[in-house]
């Protein structure tokens, strides 16, 4: 009876301890957990081989080529374009005069921003950043101080002037909607090295921030990039450590998403000696024939990234990754026959760029066309305006 007390006691103190060690393992994951969400590190990130040498024939990624020219109507002409967002019913442009101009998909304008531009009630002089809010069917203009919001034909509506204290003190060239009153603001890199810069969620309504957190640049130094989110909530840095990232959309965290390795071909700081001097890092970044990710979108299961691997401009390339099998497609400038633009905006399988009228043909494989499209590329002339090129990837 002794021993078979004995046996049960060791068989419970087993079991007892098991349970502890189980206990203090979930406790230690979830600490762990903890951590690295507060440190931004998400999930293990996908990661995917790219090798830009590799070119691909355009016919191989290219179905067929549309081109919509933009309307020809006296205020509609653009200067040198600055930014192009592209929306499932509309293009959206700002030119180098901080003019901005909304078209319909098929080419006709809607409105412009010209006569909002000055100082008066209603009016901004300096346009920092622009969306077309989705969710809202406004427009949305973030001016030094505040947002400005107007209807689709630029009939002011009201504005927001920033009151936080981060905000008011802040320089911030970054808006993107995260809903119809939500909106992410993002710091303006400086010239001075910084280990973290601030993001904000902001809430138009209530006219506060309603989350602010802090995020570390890749890199802050490089141009040509714009931060942009695709797919409501894909964002790209200008990052040189080629690693894309996701905000979650309940909690607005900052995750790592995929990361491309371009092999031997990335660039690090190692490139320029451990320099911290901006200059120097900005002309090792222009000159290196490393690979930099400068513009990267994501659509669905698809990521198409403007590549630069040297100063000119036939160095561009353009790779479109397939996130699901991890097939990797690159497009050069420059086939002899035909040129592949610098992609502005990729949305739905189609890769879009807006050309003036005297670089059109330059761009253009005639056997791509439909018949519209043919009919539109043979009735150009100096009087065109700008044409969004639409790029139908197979």
């Amino acid at each position: 009876m002794k021993t078979l007390c004995k046996a049960n006691i060791l068989r419970a103190s087993n079991r007892i301890g098991r349970y502890l060690l189980a206990g203090i393992f979930l406790l230690f994951f979830c600490l762990l957990v903890q951590s690295c969400k507060e440190s931004g590190v998400g999930p293990a990130t996908e990661t995917i081989s790219v090798k830009p040498d590799r070119v691909s024939d355009y016919k191989d990624v290219i179905d067929h080529l549309r081109i919509v020219a933009l309307s020809t109507t006296k205020d509609a002409y653009m200067a040198s374009l600055n930014k192009v967002q592209v929306y499932d019913d509309y293009f959206f442009f700002n030119d180098n005069k901080d003019i901005l101009f909304l078209f319909k998909r098929n080419g006709d304008l809607v409105s412009t921003s010209r006569r909002v531009m000055g100082y008066g009630k209603g009016e901004y002089h300096l346009c920092l950043d622009y969306s077309y809010n989705a969710y809202s069917n406004q427009i949305e203009v973030l001016v030094p101080g505040g947002i400005l919001f107007f209807d689709r034909n630029f009939h002011f509506l009201r504005k927001v002037t920033f009151m936080d204290k981060e905000l008011k003190s802040g320089y911030f060239d970054f808006i993107n909607d995260l809903g119809e009153n939500r909106h992410l603001l993002m710091e303006m890199p400086e010239n001075v090295k910084k280990e973290e810069f601030q993001y904000y969620i902001y809430d138009s309504q209530k006219e506060r921030i309603i989350l602010s957190k802090s995020y570390s640049p890749d890199c802050q130094y490089i141009t040509m990039q714009r931060r942009n989110i695709s797919d409501h909530d894909f964002l790209a840095f200008p990052c040189m450590n080629y690693t894309f990232y996701k905000i979650n959309l309940q909690d607005y965290w900052l995750t790592p998403f995929v990361h491309l390795d371009f092999g031997e071909k990335s660039w690090d700081e190692g490139d320029i000696g451990g320099s911290t001097d901006i200059d120097k890092i900005r002309e090792s970044m222009l000159k290196t024939k490393k690979s930099l990710a400068l513009r990267t979108y994501k659509s669905g299961d698809m990521l198409v990234s403007l590549i630069k691997e040297g100063p000119r401009i036939e160095n561009f390339k353009t790779a479109i990754i397939n996130l699901k099998t991890k097939d990797v497609k690159v497009l050069k400038y420059d086939y002899g026959t035909i040129k592949i633009p610098f992609m502005d905006y990729y949305l739905n399988g189609v890769i879009y760029a807006c050309v003036p009228a005297e670089k059109l043909a330059d761009y253009v494989d005639e056997s791509l066309l439909d018949e519209e499209s043919k009919s539109v590329f043979a009735s150009r002339s100096d009087d065109s305006n700008y044409y969004m090129l639409e790029y139908y990837l197979k």
